[in-house]
């Protein structure tokens, strides 16, 4: 009769110990020094003891936004995973964008990470928190610099308000940037009149404050509604009285 040689029931034994969960604790150590890493481990350690979903959901929240900053983008993204709440996902991958947009990274590597969200929103199956993702996903794209990438995941989104939000989103994003033509283009493409009054008050008024009067002028003048025209004009007036007033201060 065939019989298995000792060592063999001990190297069993020895891999259920490691695979464990009770191994896995003992196996984790406190951080001793003030590193940020190590407290991010520990951190992401204490998380898993929080019993109420909403806080626990929230814990991972931060910590994935912490992560990315702390340039561990891969790690950040499998947070998602964790987190049960809808809105608090479409969140967390809002705060994965955004943070990823302040590393300076290549767009090569923008476009692995926006696909990665992308895909984590895909898994999103409440319609609303899916498509405030989208927005989020396209917002922190133009804060990247990658606008025409935010631009098509705005048209993707089939929420048509959303979708109109999203772009007049963008141009407020590219108008901070001093990139006044194209915020003022991609308000064009808004197809809500409303919508598109209101994102060119707010492109008017980013312009003006940036001290780029005759571009915000242009973006004032096709707004159609008298009352919104009427005092994005204003605000141009008076933020070049304001600039007036400190040049002759000095």
């Amino acid at each position: 009769m065939f019989r298995l040689h000792p060592q063999f029931y001990f190297i069993i034994f020895v891999m259920i110990v490691i695979t464990s969960p009770a191994y896995a604790k003992k196996k984790y150590v406190e951080c001793k020094l003030a590193e940020k890493t190590c407290i991010l481990n520990e951190l992401s350690h204490s998380i898993e003891n929080i019993d109420e979903d909403r806080w626990r959901d929230i814990a991972y929240r931060e910590l994935a936004k912490s992560l990315t900053l702390n340039n561990q983008i891969d790690a950040a993204i499998k947070v998602v995973d964790k987190i049960k709440n809808s809105d608090t996902k479409a969140l967390t991958i809002r705060g994965i964008g955004m943070n990823s947009a302040q590393l300076a990274l290549s767009n090569r590597e923008y476009k692995n990470i926006f696909s990665i969200l992308r895909e984590k929103a895909e898994e999103i199956t409440h319609p609303p928190s899916y498509s405030i993702a989208l927005t989020y996903i396209a917002m922190a794209q133009s804060y990247s610099n990658m606008d025409d990438d935010a631009i098509k995941t705005a048209f993707e989104m089939k929420n048509a308000s959303l979708k109109h939000k999203a772009l007049g989103e963008i141009a407020e994003i590219q108008a901070a940037n001093n990139k006044n033509k194209k915020a003022i283009k991609t308000v064009e493409m808004i197809e809500s009149t409303s919508y598109q009054n209101k994102a060119y008050r707010t492109i008017t008024k980013i312009m003006a404050e940036n001290g780029y009067y005759q571009d915000a002028l242009v973006a004032a003048k096709k707004i159609t509604n008298p009352v919104s025209k009427s005092d994005s004009l204003q605000i141009i007036i008076n933020l070049m009285e304001v600039q007036e007033k400190k040049k002759n201060i000095k």
